[in-house]
């Protein structure tokens, strides 16, 4: 049920796309059942850093910055998810951000596939994050790799992140402030 690939630092499940998780149930049958992509995204530096250097700078402004409802923070980009439709008409006085994601779904999530995104360019938490569910079904054995594979992960993660973020700081810049010179600056720091 559990995959551990050290060599894309992440943890996977095919248990998703049939999530018994309360938590991430959709709003509506004719919703596509897609578990915890229904959440919105923050990418790290780490990520962008490799999607700059594979993808390039241009490409990826128009996919992380050009999307409809980004938060831009100094070294990390939330991509909010898309909200169904339903979500207003069923929640006129309510606007609880839990019950949001009943109704929502990741930018980069592709009907019956899953993630678009290569496994290098996936934000830290959708490389790490099992749901209770999918814990519970694992038996003491499974839950023991799923917490050692998830603060190996973390460990590098930190490790790239802190070298970033420090080379940005040094040279005053930061995705805020100025996204295309932060961008080029990542992709020059490439190892």
């Amino acid at each position: 049920m559990i995959v551990y690939e050290p060599e894309n630092e992440q943890l996977l499940t095919n248990a998703c796309m049939n999530c018994q998780e309360p938590h991430y149930q959709r709003a509506y049958a004719d919703m596509e059942n897609i578990g915890c992509c229904s959440h919105s995204p923050t990418f790290g530096l780490p990520e962008i850093q490799y999607m700059v250097v594979n993808r390039g700078v241009d490409a990826v402004e128009q996919l992380l910055f050009m999307k409809k409802k980004i938060e831009i923070r100094a070294f990390e980009v939330k991509v909010h998810a898309e909200i169904d439709p339903r979500y207003e008409q069923d929640h006129k006085k309510n606007d609880d951000p839990e019950e949001t994601l009943r109704y929502s779904t990741c930018n980069f999530f592709k009907s019956k596939s899953g993630c678009s995104l290569a496994d290098e360019e996936k934000p830290l938490v959708c490389r790490t994050f099992i749901c209770p569910w999918v814990e519970e079904q694992c038996g003491k054995e499974g839950q023991q790799l799923i917490q050692d594979a998830a603060r190996n992960i973390s460990g590098s993660y930190k490790y790239r992140e802190n070298e970033l973020r420090s080379a940005l700081k040094t040279e005053g810049i930061n995705l805020k402030t100025d996204v295309k010179s932060t961008l080029h600056h990542l992709f020059h720091l490439k190892n």
